[in-house]
C-alpha cells in the first residue's frame, strides 16, 4: 500500500505532532505540579501551578489546531478521500490508521499523543476530585458555624448513634434546631 502522505506533507505531520506531543508533556507535568499543591494545600503555590496550567492548556489547543488545520489541508489537496474523523470525535476514539494510514512513525507519534491526553485527563479527574473534597468539607465547616446543620443520614454522628451532637457533659443532644457554635 502506498504512503498517503509526501515526504514533505510526513515531515510537517512529524513536525507538528512531535510539538503537540511536547505541549501535552508540558501540561502533564503542570498537572502533577497542581496536584502537589493540593496535597500540600499552599494556595501561593497552587495559583501560580493554575496560571501555568492555563497556559499550557492554550499551547495543547493551539497545538492540536495547527495539527488538525494541516490535517486539513493535506487531505483537501489529495485526490484520494480520507477517512479522518471530525473535531467533535474523541480524540481516544482515532485509531492511527483512520489518519496516517499506514505510515508506523506518525502512527507511533500519534500513539503517544494519545496516551499522554489519556494521562493527562486522568490525572485532571483527579484534582478535579481533590479540589471537590475540599470544597465540601469547607462548605461543611462553614454550615457548623453558621449554625446550618441540616444533619441527614450520610451525617457521621447521626448514622453512628442518630444524635446531632454532645452537650457540655459530653451527652448525645437531639436538638431539632441549629444552633451557630460562634456568633459574628
Amino acid at each position: 500500500m502506498a504512503d498517503p502522505f509526501n515526504t514533505k506533507q510526513q515531515q510537517q505531520l512529524t513536525q507538528v505532532l512531535q510539538h503537540e506531543i511536547n505541549c501535552a508533556e508540558q501540561m502533564l507535568l503542570a498537572l502533577q505540579a497542581e496536584t502537589t499543591a493540593l496535597s500540600e494545600h499552599t494556595p501561593e503555590a497552587l495559583e501560580l501551578v493554575i496560571q501555568a496550567k492555563l497556559e499550557k492548556m492554550q499551547q495543547l489547543e493551539q497545538a492540536s489546531n495547527q495539527r488538525e488545520h494541516l490535517l486539513t489541508t493535506i487531505t483537501s489537496l489529495s485526490t484520494k478521500p480520507r477517512n479522518i474523523k471530525s473535531r467533535s470525535t474523541e480524540p481516544s476514539s482515532l485509531k492511527p490508521d483512520d489518519v496516517f494510514g499506514q505510515d508506523q512513525s506518525l502512527q507511533l507519534l500519534w500513539k503517544t499523543l494519545m496516551l499522554l491526553a489519556e494521562q493527562c485527563q486522568q490525572l485532571n479527574f483527579v484534582n478535579g476530585s481533590i479540589v471537590e473534597r475540599g470544597y465540601q468539607q469547607s462548605r461543611y465547616a462553614l454550615d457548623i458555624l453558621q449554625g446550618r446543620t441540616a444533619f441527614d443520614n450520610t451525617d457521621k454522628n447521626a448514622v453512628i448513634n442518630g444524635s446531632d451532637g454532645y452537650n457540655h457533659n459530653g451527652q448525645t443532644t437531639y436538638s431539632k434546631r441549629s444552633r451557630p457554635i460562634a456568633q459574628v
